[in-house]
């Protein structure tokens, strides 16, 4: 299979990585076969860049029973055995990107199959047990600019400027920040594992987040 690198992504200590089918245009996130019981996010070090064009050796991860693969991750989920840069790459990623993928437009109710809840400040989120979508990854064009501010939680988000209901995304991914993505630009964004915090105070979700821009 050759696919694209259009993400990576800060999970901790550890890199998640996403690509798309260059072929069928399917979304991907790649997972070391051999890491897969240790952790989702296992790329320590991936030396591959966006936009590189790569041959994979794998497969499609099996749904399994929590806490292993589980929708609606396992829609994109790839178990990578073998990979090799191919030394070519994809310049113009926006123009790639909306000639293969479906491109979300619209509000905020068009993201994830609409079924995303959203706080009072915009984040949006499933809860264990509610309707899940298809997929937990997709690309958005943005019907209004989105600011770079920092949350209550001092993590970085991005935040509508003219887009009613509110939204605020997560910022994620391993690249600079940009202070303002405009109208029109299309982001990638993706739902967090399955993550309840330890005391209880919240029940277990999956929240938004960006990755990147093109």
């Amino acid at each position: 299979m050759k696919a694209v690198i259009v993400a990576k992504t800060r999970m901790k200590q550890n890199i998640c990585v996403g690509a798309v089918d260059a072929d069928t245009g399917d979304l991907l996130r790649l997972i070391l076969r051999s890491d897969a019981k240790k952790g989702y996010y296992s790329w320590q070090e991936f030396n591959a860049n966006i936009g590189d064009l790569i041959d994979l050796e794998g497969s499609k991860a099996p749904t399994f029973k929590p806490p292993d693969f589980e929708p609606p991750h396992s829609a994109e989920d790839f178990l990578v055995d073998k990979w090799r840069r191919t030394g070519e790459k994809e310049k113009d990623l926006s123009a790639w990107i909306r000639s293969r993928c479906l491109i979300w437009k619209g509000d905020r109710s068009s993201l994830f199959d609409g079924k995303l809840r959203f706080t009072s400040w915009g984040k949006g989120h499933i809860d264990r047990g509610d309707p899940l979508p298809t997929h937990s990854v997709g690309f958005w064009e943005l019907p209004a600019p989105l600011t770079l501010k920092h949350g209550p939680d001092g993590k970085p988000y991005y935040t509508a400027v003219g887009i009613t209901p509110p939204i605020a995304i997560k910022y994620v991914g391993v690249g600079k920040p940009e202070e303002e993505l405009p109208v029109g630009r299309v982001i990638r964004l993706s739902l967090g594992r399955w993550w309840a915090p330890d005391d209880g105070s919240m029940p277990e979700a999956c929240w938004l987040q960006i990755s990147g821009w093109y």
